[in-house]
């Protein structure tokens, strides 16, 4: 979310997992910048079912994301 929608404070950490078969995809709000390793972009895909991932807020509208997504 933007901080305007929820405030998290820097370096606030959510671990996500996906625990059933479908597609569970990440998408960043307009303004928000979704950052990982590989790539900065708006969505992000689990890769299956027990996937597990972590996003980090590391400033205004701004965070990182690791794990099994793609």
């Amino acid at each position: 979310p933007t901080d305007a929608q929820a405030n998290f404070p820097v370096d606030t950490e959510i671990e996500l997992s996906q625990e059933g078969k479908g597609t569970l995809v990440i998408q960043a709000a307009n303004g928000v910048v979704l950052a990982s390793l590989r790539e900065t972009k708006s969505t992000y895909t689990f890769v299956g079912q027990y996937g597990v991932a972590v996003l980090k807020k590391k400033g205004a509208n701004d965070w990182r994301i690791a794990g099994d997504v793609v």
